[in-house]
């Protein structure tokens, strides 16, 4: 079997071949980019807002203490309820039509609740209403003695957005189109030497 030569297929050659498409490869990198910022425009801008929980106080022995007697908190208990399908239904019910999602997790000593929605006067007022309707399930379900359930420290302010970034997508976009037209011109070059020097 015929040797491939070491001076053929090597950094200094591809380093050559890229400088020469360089025209090229600058050309996919601004379709890349322009391609981002298209997708970022066409794709509907997602708003968050948040809003900062502390606990009341303790859990009585008729619901959550329950809970916490099975390695469960009432910061545990909180989130539950706020990620709860009956949580979730009474926000369709209030604001239908409206897609949403929710989330909380603990920070230090407090409860952070997110929601994102696609306008930013409705993911405010989501997350107004998912405190007072965590206090209406409490009530209802006497989970905790304490009224309110949680006090809030920050209140939520209008969805700010968390998407769409037109600075990533240009990045994305020229990285991705940059990195395609890399492996599709050494794939080339790679066809090329083996058709050239291989053989019996």
């Amino acid at each position: 079997m015929k040797k491939y030569p070491d001076s053929y297929f090597n950094i200094f050659y591809f380093w050559k071949i890229f400088y020469s498409h360089a025209a090229i490869f600058l050309l996919l990198i601004v379709l890349g980019a322009s391609a981002g910022i298209l997708k970022a425009k066409m794709t509907p801008a997602i708003y968050r807002s948040s809003v900062m929980l502390l606990l009341s106080g303790s859990f009585n022995n008729f619901g959550a203490q329950a809970l916490k007697s099975n390695s469960f908190s009432s910061s545990d208990t909180v989130i539950l309820i706020v990620k709860s399908l009956r949580m979730r239904d009474d926000i369709v019910l209030k604001f239908p039509k409206t897609r949403f999602h929710i989330d909380a997790y603990k920070f230090r000593n407090a409860i952070i609740m997110e929601v994102n929605t696609r306008n930013p006067e409705f993911s405010r007022d989501i997350a107004n209403f998912c405190v007072s309707n965590m206090n209406k399930i409490n009530n209802e379900l006497h989970i905790t003695t304490d009224n309110p359930m949680v006090r809030v420290l920050d209140f939520p302010d209008a969805g700010i957005s968390v998407s769409n970034n037109p600075v990533k997508g240009v990045i994305a976009g020229g990285l991705f189109a940059l990195i395609a037209g890399i492996i599709y011109l050494f794939a080339v070059e790679y066809g090329r030497y083996l058709s050239k020097y291989a053989g019996a």
